[in-house]
């Protein structure tokens, strides 16, 4: 059985804080849980600080990819911030770091 996603929703001038292990069994409930959010923000930008996650690969890829899409199909633009190195480093060998906005 998968682990809770932990997806702290967004303040007013926050984003949208990124705990616990994203891994292949916790992942869907990551997604699920982030496309909520983009659906239900109220302003066009929404940015997931990934600071306390414990992400990388192909699935950490994956997951922004999706929570950008959904914002894409939103007209709402989705940003993230404080990625870890290793999910770095992944972005930029998998060539979507300009696909992929963060700081």
């Amino acid at each position: 059985m998968a682990a809770a996603a932990i997806l702290q929703p967004a303040t007013d001038t926050g984003p949208v804080l990124v705990s616990g292990c994203i891994n292949f069994e916790t992942v869907l409930n990551y997604r699920q849980i982030g496309e909520k959010m983009i659906r239900s923000s109220v302003g066009p930008n929404l940015t997931f600080d990934l600071s306390n996650a414990d992400i990388g690969g192909n699935i950490g890829v994956s997951l922004l990819l999706c929570w950008l899409r959904c914002g894409n199909n939103l007209g709402k633009q989705v940003t993230f911030s404080q990625i870890p190195k290793n999910l770095c480093e992944m972005i930029r060998v998998s060539g979507v770091e300009k696909i992929l906005s963060y700081e």
